[in-house]
Formats: C-alpha cells, sequence, structure tokens
C-alpha cells in the first residue's frame, strides 16, 4: 500500500512513524472507554501532531498532497484495526469454549482456528480468511476429503451378521 505512493524517504518515515498512528489514535479514542482512556490517548495523539508539526518534510509539502497522504494513512490504520478485529471475536468464542472445556488441546486449538478462519461464515457468505487477504480459498471441506489419508483397516476382525445373531 505504501510502495505505490512511492514516497521519499523522509516521507515514508513520517508515514510510517507520525500518520497512521495517528490516524489509528484518532479512531481509538472515539472507541475508548472512560474519560481516563480517552484522555491518554488523545494526549498520545496531540504528541504525535506536535511532532509531525515540527517536520520539514511535512511542512514542505502542499495541502492537497498532506490531504491524500492523511488519507492513505486512515487507510492504512483501518487495513491495521480490520486485521486485529477478526481475531477479537474469535478470542471470545475461544473464551466462551475454554470456559466449559478448561482445557483445549493444542490439537483441538488448531482446528477451532481453521474452522474459524475457513469455514465459518457472516452472513454475506464470506469467511474470515477471505476478509482478511481479500480473495477467495479453496473450500475447506473439499480439500480435506482430497487430502485426507483413508482410514486403515481394523487388525480386529469384526464379527459377521450371522456370527451376531
Amino acid at each position: 500500500m505504501l510502495l505505490s505512493l512511492g514516497l521519499s524517504d523522509d516521507l515514508d518515515q513520517v508515514m510510517r512513524e507520525i500518520l497512521i498512528p495517528l490516524a489509528y489514535l484518532r479512531q481509538a479514542s472515539k472507541k475508548a472507554r472512560g474519560s481516563a482512556n480517552k484522555a491518554h490517548i488523545r494526549s498520545v495523539a496531540y504528541e504525535l501532531e506536535e511532532k509531525l508539526n515540527d517536520c520539514t518534510s511535512w511542512l514542505d509539502q502542499t495541502e492537497d498532497y498532506k490531504r491524500k497522504l492523511m488519507v492513505e494513512a486512515l487507510n492504512c490504520a483501518n487495513v491495521f484495526q480490520r486485521s486485529s478485529s477478526c481475531v477479537e471475536g474469535r478470542n471470545g468464542y475461544l473464551s466462551l469454549r475454554h470456559h466449559g472445556l478448561h482445557n483445549i488441546s493444542d490439537r483441538k486449538l488448531k482446528v477451532l482456528t481453521v474452522v474459524h478462519n475457513y469455514f465459518i461464515k457472516r452472513h454475506d457468505g464470506t469467511t474470515a480468511a477471505e476478509r482478511f487477504y481479500e480473495q477467495k480459498h479453496k473450500d475447506l471441506f473439499e480439500e480435506l476429503v482430497k487430502n485426507m489419508p483413508y482410514a486403515k483397516r481394523s487388525r480386529k476382525k469384526l464379527p459377521s451378521l450371522a456370527e451376531a445373531a
């Protein structure tokens, strides 16, 4: 995303260290709970704004270009926010499962992760993986059927129907 802008090294650094964090903090301050948390986030954002106003490579740009960079910074902050929000719903689900089971094995945790990312769909028909990677993936169960090995034959001979009766 940032590479497509073709920024100079100075502006790239401003974008990564000031503009994107500033855009993220502005959004976070609106969502924060409690006045103390909001005030703390706003104070950090204010410090970044001061740092931005002292940056000569930023001040040398036209207002239109500054606006364009701020929009791109907001887009980057939104991508970061989206990529972490899909995990929050999953953490809530795992917390619920963990509450009932108390111990989820590593194997079951991996299975729950795969099912969450590649099988469970929202009302719009997309999975978490599709939303995160912004592209369609192969069907989970078709891939499992295609790649899963056949079960081995039992060593124990099963009784025939005639013997069972």
